[in-house]
């Protein structure tokens, strides 16, 4: 059995007809007729029948066209992978990721490219809707966010796990308790990321669950500008936990202990449907999940 007679064979199925599926594959019927008598001597059964003008497959040839589509669409697969190799624009990767990811992908990227030191990587910081736009919009190719909403037409792939804390400056007076109220946090000012982050998101739907609803709040779209406002004692902040362990300067906050945190979510790859057969993407995705 080979790859023209399983060609063949799925051509005459999905035609109808020796004719039809020779000039589907740009062959003589001949070439057609010579290949299945082949594959059906091999196999020893007839693959199809004849009722009327058309032909149909028998019940060997109905297995057949089950395992024998997934092995042609293998075969597509895999002769694109070569090729994809020896094409430079599949070797550019275009990664969009939030601010967390700004934590997460530089030592990943360094090694990737130390060990595919053909590509090249384009790393592009934002939120988490915006990453999500991006990807619909064929911007970019992969999309690294920290969020547990799964996207439609999108594949998704959960590769670790972050938590959403709040913090305050260690001189803040909320920081030298041991268990704070929701009462406790009415006066105080948020410093909350702007709309489209998840962290946003998470934080808005913890406020309706405890039926709190700040009125004093600075909104801000950088994680660092977040950080030093806190330091500076301009109000208490939602961040995230893994932003604080991997950034030195984090460990000058603390976190505060109150009902409904911390918040649990996970680091997700996201990708478009089109882009996934694209080799060095999924070997970056796959670098990735090994070295997290």
């Amino acid at each position: 059995m080979d790859f023209k007679q399983l060609e063949a064979f799925q051509a005459v199925l999905d035609k109808g007809s020796y004719s039809e599926a020779a000039k589907f594959l740009y062959v003589s019927q001949p070439t057609i007729s010579v290949r299945i008598k082949a594959l059906q001597e091999e196999l020893g059964v007839m693959l199809f029948k004849q009722n009327g003008r058309k032909v149909q497959a028998t019940l060997a040839g109905r297995i057949l066209s089950h395992y024998g589509s997934d092995i042609l669409k293998l075969h597509r697969n895999a002769v694109q992978a070569i090729h994809d190799t020896k094409d430079m624009t599949r070797k550019n990767i275009r990664i969009s990721t939030t601010s967390t990811g700004t934590y997460l992908l530089p030592m990943i990227t360094k090694g990737f490219q130390q060990s595919f030191p053909e590509t090249r990587l384009f790393l592009s910081i934002s939120n988490s809707d915006t990453v999500v736009n991006q990807l619909f919009e064929g911007k970019t190719d992969i999309g690294v966010i920290a969020s547990p909403v799964e996207y439609a037409n999108l594949s998704s792939e959960v590769i670790g796990n972050d938590s959403i804390v709040l913090v305050a400056s260690p001189d803040h007076p909320l920081a030298q308790q041991d268990k704070i109220s929701i009462e406790d946090l009415q006066d105080q000012c948020f410093i909350i990321r702007e709309q489209g982050s998840d962290t946003r998101k998470r934080f808005e739907i913890w406020c309706k669950q405890y039926h709190f609803y700040p009125t004093n709040y600075i909104e801000m779209d950088q994680q660092e500008a977040i950080r030093l406002a806190v330091l500076d004692k301009l109000g208490i902040a939602i961040m995230s936990k893994f932003i604080m362990e991997s950034d030195s300067h984090g460990s000058n906050l603390n976190i505060l202990h109150t009902e409904g945190f911390p918040i649990h979510r996970p680091f997700q790859v996201l990708m478009h449907p089109d882009h996934q057969e694209n080799v060095y993407s999924q070997a970056f995705i796959q670098y990735l999940k090994e070295h997290l």
